[in-house]
């Protein structure tokens, strides 16, 4: 039968890993890329995100520019003079 384990030290324990942390992965190259290769399959790198984001904008930039082109037009036929 699986023990269970006492919700105050689990408790304890998150609440040390959050004040501990910082320091432990700024003073401990090996530990930061541990915690790094645990997390790579769920979250993107910077790299990784900036590459989605760049092309996400490619793909929107021709709707966008389609958008300047029509208000421009519309705009074009506000300011022309009438009766020409």
């Amino acid at each position: 039968m699986p023990v269970c384990p006492d919700p105050r030290t689990t408790e304890d324990l998150k609440e040390t890993i959050k004040r501990e942390l910082l320091g432990l992965l700024c003073g401990d190259p090996a530990l930061r890329w541990f915690v790094l290769d645990l997390t790579r399959e769920t979250y993107a790198d910077r790299g990784q995100t900036e590459d989605r984001f760049d092309r996400i904008l490619e793909e929107l930039r021709p709707d966008r520019e389609a958008r300047e082109r029509k208000l421009k037009e519309q705009n074009g036929r506000r300011l022309a003079p009438r009766g020409a």
